[in-house]
């Protein structure tokens, strides 16, 4: 009586661990992707139009530096460094929030490209690497969505105008101003 007990025990419990792993989904396809968001930035075809835009932007910046420069002869040389200051930071504003806008747009078109790759592929989570301690290369998806990425055209706005206006003595912070940006 104790051997057909141990034998159903023994067959009930390899039916059962048998069982065990059934409900399970396949493990050899990921769930999860990592992408480099850096090095798509760097890589990309996005990442080098973001790099033309902000030279043309930097270009418009300078060139609008350049003029107002131009109307400082006229000054005292106490006017001419507020004036230069003023310039430069009117100038510096527009420069940074030139390249935000700029990163902005260039991430939401690698967000789609990368969100599109993730319901394609199934994937219930892509995460960008900087946030991963640890993964296997094989989750890696960067080289794909930079490949995707190829083809893809953002549009950035356009760029700054800026007027400069002629510094006037003794009085004037804000010699150059830049228009608001119609995106």
């Amino acid at each position: 009586m104790q051997k057909k007990t141990a034998i159903l025990a023994l067959a009930t419990t390899l039916a059962f661990g048998g069982l065990a792993g059934c409900d399970q989904k396949n493990a050899s396809a990921p769930e999860i992707g990592v992408v480099d968001i850096g090095k798509v930035l760097k890589d990309s075809a996005i990442g080098k139009q973001e790099i033309e835009h902000d030279k043309q932007v930097q270009a418009v910046l300078i060139k609008a530096n350049d003029e107002a420069k131009k109307g400082y002869a006229a000054l005292s040389a106490d006017e001419q460094a507020k004036a230069s200051n003023a310039d430069a930071q009117v100038l510096n504003r527009q420069w940074i929030a030139e390249q935000k806008a700029a990163r902005q747009a260039s991430l939401a078109a690698i967000m789609k490209t990368v969100d599109a790759y993730r319901q394609e592929k199934k994937l219930a989570l892509i995460v960008d690497s900087q946030n991963v301690i640890s993964s296997d290369a094989k989750l890696d998806v960067t080289a794909d969505i930079i490949t995707r990425l190829e083809k893809t055209q953002v549009t950035y706005g356009n760029l700054p105008t800026i007027t400069v206006k002629p510094p006037q003595a003794a009085g004037s912070d804000t010699p150059a101003e830049t228009e608001p940006k119609a995106n």
